[in-house]
């Protein structure tokens, strides 16, 4: 009985060290376990973040509201190689969420790409191509407004498509504004210098060089009908604006509903600012006569430079209007005013009609010389410091209008007439 005892005891002690050994199998496997699955959550970690990081460079900002530039289709596949080469086969709950962002990045990014190269195919360079129609940029909208319904914006692109909406609706009321000046493939006969210097207007906003060439062809046909119709002749005021002569010249213009050309003196503007904007906003055309009048052929370069850059930006400051055309005084030309001119952005402008009014002081000897001397085309030149010029003019404008001229501005003249009036001439 006693051996009976001892045997059972020691299959208790035995049964216990099993027991305890299993306890520390199980709890070793669990502790083994745990190490393995963190080690494999710090590896998906770690790839994630890579995949993710790597994402992110395909976008050009932290919102992720538009595509870099430069992107290719090459590096959107290249990382999607990578993520087909560093799927896991089985993704943690804590990674998936984010691995899927990853997919949903890439697609967002290829689809993008796709769209902005469609909005390309649009344009040449900057510019629309001339086939392109505005329903073409309204479908790109509505592509662009599905990226949006998603939370996904596409900035960039919508400014180029508002740039080309506005390319096309230029083209588009250009060509409509030209073709209203023909009737049956030919000029209308009731065409005048105001439709065809709105038409000009409009074809010079268009963007496409074609379609530019294309209709400036049909404007020079619109401008030798309006020439071949008409009379004009271009009224230029020099040395001005003068205090009293300058405003009783303005308030006959006004009277005559005639536009004349002035060629201010910087100085002259500077000094007498709220002359020279009304002169402006009458609607004359405002052009440069130098700072203070002098002999610029006996100039340096560097003073005549000074002479015609300067007045230039004293004149706009005082009128608002930028100059466009220089006149030197006296007329005197030489190949360093020729360069100053081209430097500045000026173009030259002398005359062919002098009136004389500089010299005779006088209103009848003005208007003689302007009834000897003007035919159409004609530029005519006085200077509105002079009261005697101011009492001739009612009587200059009466007798061009009886003739049946047409008066213009220079700039005018110089697009109807294509003359090269950098050289004294004598009209067309």
């Amino acid at each position: 009985m006693a051996r009976t005892h001892k045997k059972k005891k020691k299959q208790l002690i035995q049964g216990g060290v099993l027991l305890i050994g299993l306890v520390i199998v199980v709890v070793a496997g669990i502790f083994i376990g745990y190490r393995s699955y963190q080690e494999k959550v710090h590896s998906q970690n770690a790839e994630v973040t890579a995949l993710e990081e790597e994402a992110n460079t395909l976008f050009s900002d932290t919102e992720k509201e538009d595509i870099k530039q430069g992107l290719t289709f090459s590096e959107i596949g290249v990382l999607r190689q990578k993520m087909k080469k560093q799927q896991i086969d089985k993704l943690l709950s804590e990674n998936a969420a984010r691995y899927y962002k990853v997919e949903e990045q890439i697609d967002q990014a290829e689809s993008m790409l796709e769209l902005r190269q469609k909005v390309s195919g649009l344009q040449e360079g900057e510019v629309v191509k001339d086939h392109v129609k505005d329903a073409d940029i309204q479908n790109m909208r509505k592509a662009i407004h599905a990226f949006k319904e998603k939370k996904i914006f596409y900035h960039y692109e919508e400014e180029r498509l508002n740039d080309l909406s506005e390319q096309i609706q230029q083209r588009e009321n250009a060509v409509r504004t030209v073709g209203n000046l023909f009737e049956q493939g030919k000029v209308r006969g009731d065409v005048t210098l105001s439709h065809e210097k709105e038409a000009e207007d409009a074809v010079r906003k268009v963007s496409s060089n074609t379609v530019r060439a294309d209709l400036e062809q049909s404007l020079e046909q619109v401008r030798k009908k309006i020439k071949s119709q008409h009379k004009f002749v271009a009224l230029t005021f020099d040395d001005g604006p003068g205090a009293e002569s300058s405003l009783r010249i303005l308030n006959a213009l006004e009277k005559y509903q005639a536009k004349a050309t002035f060629f201010m003196l910087g100085n002259n503007a500077k000094r007498m600012p709220e002359t020279a904007r009304k002169i402006a906003e009458a609607g004359h055309e405002i052009a440069n006569h130098s700072i203070d009048h002098p002999n610029l052929a006996h100039l340096s370069k560097a003073n005549i430079n000074q002479q015609m850059a300067r007045s230039k930006e004293m004149i706009e400051k005082a009128t608002g209007q930028c100059p466009t055309l220089f006149r030197p005084p006296y007329g005197n030309l030489n190949s360093a005013v020729k360069h100053s001119a081209e430097a500045t952005g000026q173009q030259l402008a002398l005359w062919s009609v002098d009136t004389l009014d500089w010299k005779s002081r006088n209103a009848s000897s003005i208007l003689n010389e302007v009834k000897k001397q003007t035919r159409p085309g004609a530029v005519i030149l006085m200077h509105d410091i002079h009261s005697s010029t101011a009492d001739a003019l009612p009587s200059v404008l009466d007798y061009l209008m009886d003739q049946q001229y047409e008066l213009v501005t220079v700039s005018e003249l110089i697009a109807i007439q294509k003359a090269d009036i950098s050289q004294p001439f004598y009209g067309a």
